[in-house]
C-alpha cells in the first residue's frame, strides 16, 4: 500500500510539473506573438503608439486598409479590428493604448451586434472575457471587466 501511495504521489508531481514547464513554455511563445488576432492584440496592450486607432469587430478588421489611409491622412495608423468581437472588447483594448499612449484618432466601427448580447460564441462578454485573459493583472480597468464574466475570475486568472 504504501508504494502504491508513493507511485500516486509522484505520479501526481510530475503531472503538476510538466503542466507547469508546459504553461512556462506556452507563455514564452504567446510573448512572443506578433503576428494575427493575437499579435494585434499584445501590439494594443504594449506597443502602440499610432495616431489613429481603427477598433470594431470583422467589418472594421476587414474594411479599413492603414496603408491608404495613412498616406491619405500623413499619420500613422493601425488596425486594431477583431473578428466576432463586441463593443466590450474594443473597450478593453481602448483602455490598454491608453494607459501608454493617447492617439490623435480613434475610429471605433460599430454593427447592429455591439448593441446587444449575442447567446452564441461571438459578440458577447464571455467571448471578449476569454480573448482578453491572458492581459489579466496588466491594466485594472481590464481586469474589471474580465471579473464580471464570473466571481471566479480573478482567482483562476491568478498568475503564480
Amino acid at each position: 500500500m504504501k508504494k502504491f501511495f508513493f507511485k500516486m504521489v509522484l505520479f501526481i508531481f510530475l503531472l503538476f510539473l510538466l503542466d507547469f514547464i508546459a504553461g512556462l513554455a506556452m507563455g514564452k511563445f504567446y510573448e512572443r506573438c506578433r503576428y494575427g488576432i493575437l499579435g494585434r492584440q499584445l501590439y494594443g496592450f504594449h506597443e502602440c503608439n499610432d495616431d489613429l486607432i481603427i477598433l470594431g469587430s470583422s467589418r472594421a478588421c476587414h474594411h479599413y486598409l492603414p496603408k491608404i489611409l495613412q498616406d491619405s491622412l500623413k499619420v500613422s495608423v493601425y488596425n486594431m479590428g477583431s473578428d466576432g468581437m463586441c463593443i466590450i472588447y474594443d473597450y478593453a483594448i481602448l483602455e490598454a493604448i491608453l494607459k501608454h499612449h493617447i492617439p490623435k484618432f480613434v475610429l471605433l466601427e460599430l454593427v447592429p451586434e455591439d448593441f446587444v448580447m449575442s447567446s452564441g460564441p461571438t459578440f458577447n462578454l464571455e467571448a471578449a472575457c476569454t480573448r482578453l485573459a491572458p492581459q489579466y493583472g496588466e491594466n485594472e480597468k481590464v481586469d474589471s471587466i474580465i471579473e464580471q464574466k464570473s466571481p471566479f475570475e480573478r482567482i483562476k486568472l491568478s498568475h503564480t
